[in-house]
């Protein structure tokens, strides 16, 4: 004899034991096609190498010391962010792009 649910035509009432169990396929199924993962996230690019990675700090290093040098105030704007942070020998440190770019205006007009 099957049960049915009440107020659902055609729909039988499932006993609670074998309603954990589909539940538990159900689930497993759902977890192994990524459907019911906490997010989907595509999946990041290769990453590079340390060998890469030292090649882009070593470049930017020599961008950004040459922006200094030259007194490219362009240059040097485009390499810093508001999170910049300049370290100097018996000085304050500059905190900030308006602070680099500012010290580099004040060197470029001394130098003139």
């Amino acid at each position: 004899m099957v049960t049915r649910v009440p107020g659902v035509p055609g729909v039988p009432k499932v006993p609670a034991g074998r309603r954990v169990r589909i539940a538990l396929v159900v689930f497993t199924a759902l977890l192994s096609s990524g459907v019911a993962s906490a997010q989907s996230k595509p999946q990041p690019a290769s990453r590079p190498t340390l060998e890469q990675d030292l090649a882009a700090i070593t470049e930017f290093n020599r961008k950004y010391l040459k922006a200094i040098n030259d007194g490219d105030i362009a240059t040097l704007s485009s390499l810093t962010d508001e999170g910049h942070i300049m370290i100097t020998p018996g000085r304050p440190p500059l905190i900030g792009k308006a602070a680099s770019i500012a010290l580099s205006v004040k060197n470029d007009v001394l130098n003139r």
